[in-house]
């Protein structure tokens, strides 16, 4: 078996403690954020959809209201709450390492209307231009 001399081995140290001061710099803890969705009389809204900006982590407010963010880095955050018929509402927080922060959100009704177009199934029609039924039958 081969030695290294130690002009050979200088690289390989040098990149080790480079590799392990690197990793442990951008070594980040992280936290929790949690809340409730309610409406604006405070009646829990289901189904909800709360994300943080720039990131992966979502969740879905449950029966009660409530979510949970979990895995979210340390430092300040954009947090959204989003359902349609609902106006979306947004807050700025700071996550702490291993802390829960709670975020809660009340959102207001918004009217919706749907887009008015209708497929015929050979282009799409605005609705306030059909005048009966559309149908296409193949043989």
């Amino acid at each position: 078996m081969s030695r290294l001399n130690l002009p050979a081995r200088w690289p390989l140290a040098v990149c080790a403690i480079v590799l392990g001061a690197s990793s442990a710099a951008f070594a980040q803890g992280t936290g929790v954020i949690t809340g409730t969705v309610t409406d604006s009389v405070g009646v829990p809204i289901v189904g909800a959809r709360v994300s943080v900006d720039g990131g992966l982590a979502g969740a879905t407010s449950n029966q009660t209201g409530r979510y949970r963010l979990l895995g979210i880095t340390v430092g300040p955050h954009t947090v959204r709450a989003r359902l349609l018929g609902y106006r979306a509402d947004e807050r700025t927080v700071a996550v702490n390492d291993g802390d829960t922060t709670r975020v809660d959100f009340r959102l207001a009704r918004t009217p919706v209307e749907l887009e008015r177009v209708v497929s015929t199934g050979y282009g799409t029609q605005t609705k306030a231009t059909v005048t009966g039924a559309a149908e296409v039958v193949t043989g």
